[in-house]
């Protein structure tokens, strides 16, 4: 069911099986990304892994691909506009 925030935001939960890859999620130019990792563990590629309770932020033009570690991963991503602060400059 749909919950309305009020924010130019978009809300997603995945939760991925040991080793499963996640539906990749893009990040377009001018938005970006928050992921929290609520349960276990994964790997985003580039040698980038999160444990329970990390989180990230993006920036920019990209794609999230999430691939769960041995015991599998719940993850929160919110995507939203990018704000103009100097954190997640390349």
């Amino acid at each position: 069911t749909p919950v309305k925030i009020n924010q130019d935001c978009n809300v997603f939960v995945s939760e991925l099986s040991p080793g499963t890859v996640g539906q990749p999620l893009p990040v377009a130019s001018g938005r970006q990304a928050y992921m929290l990792c609520v349960e276990g563990e994964v790997n985003l590629g580039g040698g980038k892994a999160m444990q329970q309770h990390d989180g990230c932020e993006v920036k920019g033009e990209t794609k999230l691909e999430p691939t769960a570690g041995k015991a599998g991963a719940l993850l929160l991503v919110f995507e939203m506009a990018a704000t103009s602060d100097s954190r997640g400059k390349r």
